[in-house]
């Protein structure tokens, strides 16, 4: 959902992702590099990885639904988690230089399980859309 993903720059190195006007990683200290981070399953975060489908009873390969600033991201996966999803973020970086002071310089993505993309991104963008109460 492009509209949703908000991303300007990534880190090679930590794949974090960052708005635009940030040129270096804050964990790392290399530059960053243009677009959002690649994902691929070994890049889903520990609490999706791996985990079983409650509707299925199957293993499912965890896809970003987007990527947001820490405190929207972490309010969407509870919308989505209420509206019966199963949803996660990315646990924040615990070496921030600079700590909360730039909250929303660093974005974290949404993860979802592929069978729920769909009806993920239509909760996602009626609750960022304001359509939907969060």
């Amino acid at each position: 959902m492009d509209d949703l993903n908000r991303t300007a720059s990534h880190c090679p190195r930590c794949l974090a992702e960052y708005r635009a006007g940030f040129d270096t990683c804050a964990d790392c200290g290399v530059p960053l590099v243009a677009g959002p981070a690649p994902v691929t399953a070994a890049h889903a975060p520990d609490e999706v990885k791996g985990r079983p489908h409650p509707d299925h009873g199957r293993e499912e390969t965890p896809v970003v639904l987007c990527s947001l600033p820490q405190i929207e991201a972490q309010v969407l996966v509870g919308k989505l988690r209420g509206e019966g999803l199963v949803a996660e973020v990315d646990p924040p970086a615990l070496g921030l230089v600079y700590g909360s002071a730039l909250p929303d310089a660093r974005m974290l993505r949404v993860w979802v399980v592929g069978s729920e993309l769909e009806r993920a991104r239509e909760v996602a963008r009626r609750a960022l859309a304001g359509e939907d109460a969060i």
